[in-house]
């Protein structure tokens, strides 16, 4: 019962009438474009068989177009907009999707696991295949938080539409009370 009927791109906001939806944040490998485009293998993973599934919000932090040249300081707008935007949505999502190409060293990738980790969220799916830099170290994480980790792409899926699943039937059980 899964569906992104929405994806929402960094910086866009929620649309309105959608802020309650459940949301699941594509956080991972991005390192300023020259990562796997893996956002889109997901998103079309996540398409349902039939129309009456529950609408998810997907959020994807890989903005359409970005400016190589940004200046990674908190004076420069566009920037401080981009993390404010990634920080707001990894916190409020409902599943984290967490990928982590092995050839990039993907720090910020990195950062947002420890987030993950910093507040115990119960709803994480990693995916670090072999050749990942610091696999151990991200094994080790994930065990200790209880989050799922893969180093294959189909369990990944798999994992993440099984973590979806849940998020939506605690919806379904609290709209029925």
């Amino acid at each position: 019962m899964i569906l992104h009927s929405n994806t929402i791109f960094a910086p866009d906001s929620i649309p309105a009438g959608q802020q309650n939806s459940p949301r699941v944040f594509l956080a991972g490998s991005i390192q300023n474009g020259t990562a796997e485009e893996w956002q889109s293998k997901v998103l079309v993973s996540l398409q349902p068989p039939t129309s009456n599934w529950v609408k998810w919000l997907v959020m994807n932090p890989r903005r359409k177009q970005w400016d190589k040249d940004c200046k990674q300081n908190i004076e420069c707008t566009d920037f401080k907009r981009q993390v404010d935007w990634e920080l707001d949505h990894l916190i409020a999502c409902n599943v984290a999707a967490v990928w982590f190409d092995p050839t990039t060293t993907s720090p910020i990738t990195l950062a947002e696991l420890g987030i993950l980790c910093g507040i115990k969220h119960p709803h994480v799916v990693v995916y670090c295949p072999d050749g990942f830099w610091r696999k151990g170290n991200v094994e080790v994480m994930c065990q200790r938080f209880g989050f799922i980790c893969t180093s294959k792409e189909e369990r990944f899926i798999y994992e993440l539409q099984r973590q979806m699943l849940a998020v939506t039937n605690q919806f379904e059980k609290s709209i029925a009370s």
